[in-house]
């Protein structure tokens, strides 16, 4: 199974949130774990807010985490961009209940593009057709 990791469950992690432990404990079995630059970008600024530290701190987190995951990050390309469009255009912020943001819809475009699951904290992604990497 391949699983796209949005930088909400990547955030609540690092940062210790309560759903920290329940994430890591599906992260271990997987064979492919993906997320993407975007992902990370916003992973960063919420670990960084989140623990009230500067941002290079917060990279050094977020990078530590790549590589312990053994996170593998996917190309943002013309495709992505384009299904990230198809994700605004159907689950957007005005558009629809999920109220994707930019990120959130390059996070479904990623997951759509690799055919994976995804790990999200929150009540977005559940309003798209994406599968919940978290429920059996």
């Amino acid at each position: 199974m391949t699983i796209f990791i949005d930088a909400s469950a990547i955030v609540a992690m690092i940062a210790r949130e309560p759903e920290a432990n329940r994430f890591a404990q599906y992260l271990a079995p997987e064979e492919s774990r993906l997320t993407s630059p975007i992902a990370l970008w916003e992973a960063v600024r919420g670990v960084a807010n989140a623990r009230g530290i500067e941002i290079d701190e917060a990279r050094a987190l977020v990078a530590d985490f790549v590589r312990e995951s053994a996170l593998q990050l996917v190309p943002i390309d013309a495709e992505i961009g384009e299904l990230a469009l198809d994700a605004h255009q159907q689950y957007g912020k005005g558009v629809h209940e999920a109220w994707l943001n930019m990120g959130d819809c390059f996070a479904y475009a990623c997951t759509k593009k690799h055919d994976a699951e995804i790990m999200f904290k929150g009540d977005d992604f559940i309003h798209t057709d994406l599968k919940d990497a978290m429920l059996p």
